[in-house]
C-alpha cells in the first residue's frame, strides 16, 4: 500500500504569504503522489480536530507547512504540540525549536544567551537619531515590512 503523507496549511487569511503557502503545498501534494505516495492537503484551522482525524488515519508521516493560523504567526506552533500529543510523525522543526523561533524577542535573548551577535532591539521607545526597522514581534519572514518600516527611532511606535 501507498504512504499517506497528508501537506497541512494553516487555516488562511486574505493575505500574499498565504497564498503562497497553499501554492507551495499543491507543489508538495504533487510531488508526494509522483513518488507513489498518497497525499492530499489539509487545512488546520483554530479548532484542531482535524488533526485528531488525521491521526485516526494514521499517516506515515505528516508534512507540515503550517506557519501561521488565520494569519497569526502565534498559533502556529499548536499544530506540532498537537501532532505531538497525538504520536504523529511531522516534518520541521519540533515544537520548542517552533515555539522559541516564532518570537523574534524571545529568538534575541536566546541567541544572546548563547554569545551570539544579534542587533539591538527595543519593545518602546529607540533612541533619536538612530535608524531603525519596525517590525512585527509574530511575523515572519519579512511579511509587513516596506520603505515606511524604516524610520528614526523617535517614531518607532509600539
Amino acid at each position: 500500500m501507498a504512504a499517506y503523507i497528508p501537506v497541512i496549511i494553516g487555516a488562511p487569511a486574505d493575505r500574499p504569504d498565504d497564498a503562497d503557502t497553499a501554492r507551495n503545498a499543491e507543489t508538495v501534494r504533487a510531488a508526494l503522489e509522483s513518488l507513489g505516495a498518497r497525499s492530499e492537503i489539509v487545512t488546520v484551522d483554530l479548532d484542531l480536530t482535524v488533526l485528531e482525524t488525521l491521526a485516526g488515519v494514521a499517516p506515515d508521516v505528516v508534512f507540515n507547512l503550517v506557519e501561521s493560523i488565520r494569519g497569526d504567526g502565534r498559533l502556529g506552533f499548536c499544530v506540532c504540540a498537537a501532532l505531538d500529543h497525538l504520536g504523529v510523525a511531522y516534518t520541521g522543526a519540533p515544537t520548542a525549536a517552533y515555539v522559541q523561533s516564532s518570537s523574534k524577542l524571545l529568538t534575541k535573548s536566546l541567541l544572546k544567551a548563547s554569545g551570539l551577535a544579534t542587533s539591538d532591539c527595543w519593545t518602546g521607545s529607540a533612541p533619536r537619531g538612530r535608524r531603525v526597522i519596525v517590525k512585527s514581534v509574530w511575523e515572519h519572514a519579512s511579511y509587513g515590512i516596506d520603505q515606511g518600516s524604516v524610520v528614526d527611532g523617535a517614531d518607532a511606535a509600539d
